[in-house]
C-alpha cells in the first residue's frame, strides 16, 4: 500500500488544514494576542504582519504598504495547479453609546459601566476567508491571474443590557468597504 499523495482526493480536501495553525498565528499576532487590557500603556498601539493600507495613507505615512506580492515555488508535476485561499481581517470600530430611557435615545460616551464591566470604544476586526478558482500553471503564459475582492461595509448594533435585562446602552460597530 502506498502513502497518500496530493493527487488523492482525501488529501486534497484538507490541503489547507496543515497550514492553518501557522496562518492563524501570523493573522492574529498583534491583534488577538495583543489586547490583554485596553487600558495598558503597552497596548495603546496595535501592530500586525502583512497590513495593507489605502494607497494615499501608505504614501503619506510610510508606515504601511498598499500592495502585496506573493511568489511561490511549485513542484510542477504533469498538470500543476494552484489553489489559493485569502484570509484577512477587516477592521471595524466599536463606538459606545449610553441610554437613560431604556433604549429610546442614545448619546456617545467614552465608556459605559454595565454591571461592573466597563465597555469602551475599541478597534476590532472581522475575519474573512476567500477561496479563489484553481489556476492551471501550464502553459506559463496563462498562469498569471488577477482576482478582485470586495469586503462590504457594514454596521452592527448590539444592545447592552444590565442584569435585569434593561437596555442601558449599545455598542455600534462600523466598518468601511475594502476593495483589493
Amino acid at each position: 500500500m502506498s502513502a497518500p499523495t496530493l493527487h488523492d482526493p482525501a488529501v486534497r480536501t484538507d490541503r489547507f488544514a496543515s497550514a492553518r495553525q501557522v496562518a492563524d498565528a501570523v493573522l492574529y499576532e498583534g491583534y488577538v494576542l495583543y489586547p490583554y487590557r485596553a487600558s495598558a500603556q503597552k497596548n495603546q498601539l496595535r501592530w500586525q504582519f502583512g497590513v495593507l493600507a489605502p494607497p494615499a495613507y501608505a504614501t503619506s505615512s510610510g508606515s504601511e504598504r498598499s500592495s502585496m506580492r506573493t511568489e511561490v515555488i511549485v513542484d510542477p508535476g504533469d498538470q500543476p495547479r494552484l489553489s489559493v485561499r485569502i484570509r484577512c481581517l477587516q477592521a471595524q470600530h466599536r463606538h459606545v453609546e449610553a441610554s437613560s430611557d431604556g433604549g429610546v435615545s442614545y448619546s456617545p460616551v467614552e465608556s459605559l459601566v454595565v454591571d461592573g464591566t466597563t465597555v469602551v470604544p475599541w478597534d476590532e476586526a472581522i475575519e474573512h476567508e476567500i477561496d479563489l478558482d484553481v489556476a492551471a500553471l501550464l502553459p506559463t503564459g496563462q498562469a498569471t491571474r488577477e482576482h478582485r475582492i470586495t469586503l462590504p461595509a457594514g454596521d452592527e448594533i448590539e444592545p447592552l443590557r444590565d442584569h435585569c435585562g434593561d437596555i442601558v446602552g449599545r455598542a455600534v460597530r462600523r466598518r468601511e468597504q475594502v476593495d483589493g
